[in-house]
């Protein structure tokens, strides 16, 4: 000990930095400790959210809650209002019996329209469905028509070519230039296109062999401009050759009668040609029309991707349902065949929602287990079984065994509550007897 102060006496700098390094070891040996445990409080502090049993109850016969003795069920009022009808005291009821009545006429008569309105929106999707059907056949009719035009327009520019054009050609097939319009400029220009027109006439039959009503708007309307373009070609050529006729002068080839006779027929060409254009943009226009016009009633029918109608059922099937189970909710029937012990309300009271309106002791092999449609966040899974979390009054939670049913995308029915439990929403990485804050 004294050769520890002499040496303290002896050199205080490095005194004082031995110091400090044991504070530093210290403070670095028991800060992870203590961060650690500060990080267990936040957890076992996790705040959470609860939700009511009752509120997720499947069915709407009344809420059936056992009594102290356990040998009975207490059932309560899910709806308010004045009482019309109750059942007798010591009465053998079955499941569904109506227990107690209450003055459901407001209830009724939403029921009633609401009936009413569903009624008519089934009705309005049925009328729908016959413009949809309509819409059909025309679009039919209209594909049908597209496929008879198509074949005049070929049917009339093979005439025009072989019966009209050629008689200026004298062997169109070899691309020999023209003999009457050799001293022509376009002469060359004309010939070359002849030959090109044997492949549109090729290309065209083609298309035509493969067209058929059935085909799909936009397979039709692609062949119908594809005419539309082969006829406006071929009209192109007839046009430069109504142009030339009246120009060239009779002479041992042609007389001046047979170059009257040419301009007679090239006019009625070129007028055949501008009927089938006339026609093809006709019958293009009327296709698309009518498939629009389909796309429409679908919207307004039931068949459409986009239904009003089916979206007008919806909404009205919805108002239904909430009309229905208000209207059921003021009648308190049976959840189990059983003997009614007690009454609670007799006719004239005005009783609230959850009043006890009787006791019922259920006969034996009775079914009284209540379902519910709990979230399925709510389940917490175990390798030997499915619990739900209450917190108590110190903020623990607790865990209450159940059993588990049908699983719906967001919901999972289970048995095994009362009703009147205040669960936890989301349970996920939580643990029986862990500390919580319910936020709600």
């Amino acid at each position: 000990m004294k050769k520890f102060i002499q040496i303290t006496k002896t050199h205080p700098y490095y005194t004082v930095a031995v110091a400090l390094g044991l504070v530093l070891l210290l403070a670095f040996a028991f800060s992870p400790r203590d961060k650690e445990q500060s990080e267990d409080v936040l957890k076992e502090a996790r705040s959470v959210s609860t939700i009511s049993v009752s509120e997720h109850s499947q069915g709407a016969l009344g809420v059936a809650v056992p009594t102290a003795q356990g040998n009975s069920f207490v059932i309560r009022a899910e709806s308010s209002g004045r009482v019309e009808e109750v059942a007798k005291t010591g009465t053998t009821v079955q499941k569904g019996t109506i227990l107690a009545r209450l003055d459901n006429s407001a209830q009724l008569a939403a029921l009633t329209q609401a009936e009413g309105s569903y009624d008519a929106a089934v009705a309005g999707a049925a009328q729908s469905d016959v413009s949809v059907s309509d819409s059909e056949g025309a679009l039919v009719a209209a594909k049908q028509a597209a496929v008879s035009s198509n074949r005049s327009a070929l049917s009339s520019w093979n005439s025009v070519l072989f019966n009209t054009v050629d008689q200026l050609f004298s062997n169109p097939r070899s691309g020999v230039p023209g003999v009457l319009i050799t001293a022509d400029s376009k002469a060359p220009m004309l010939n070359t296109e002849r030959v090109a027109l044997k492949e549109v006439l090729n290309d065209w039959q083609n298309d035509t062999n493969t067209l058929s009503e059935t085909d799909n708007t936009t397979e039709i309307n692609s062949i119908l401009d594809s005419a539309i373009n082969r006829t406006q070609r071929l009209l192109d050529m007839v046009d430069i050759f109504v142009t030339l006729l009246p120009k060239h002068s009779p002479n041992e080839a042609m007389t001046a009668s047979e170059l009257a006779t040419l301009q007679v027929e090239f006019a009625a060409a070129r007028t055949s040609l501008n009927s089938d254009l006339t026609s093809l943009s006709s019958a293009k226009t009327s296709l698309l029309r009518a498939e629009e016009a389909l796309n429409k009633a679908k919207i307004g029918g039931t068949s459409g991707d986009l239904s009003a109608a089916n979206a007008s059922i919806k909404q009205a099937l919805g108002l239904l349902q909430s009309a229905r189970s208000s209207y059921e909710k003021t009648i308190v029937r049976a959840p189990f065949a059983g003997t009614v012990t007690s009454l609670n309300i007799a006719v004239g009271d005005i009783i609230n929602i959850g009043t006890d309106v009787a006791i019922i002791v259920p006969e034996a092999g009775a079914e009284t287990t209540k379902s519910f449609n709990l979230p399925l966040s709510a389940i917490k899974y175990t390798p030997d079984n499915a619990y739900v979390f209450t917190v108590n009054e110190d903020g623990t939670l607790e865990s209450i065994s159940i059993q588990t049913g049908l699983v719906t995308a967001n919901y999972i029915n289970v048995t095994g509550l009362n009703g009147d439990e205040v669960i936890v929403n989301d349970v996920r990485g939580l643990k029986a007897g862990q500390q919580v804050n319910v936020s709600n």
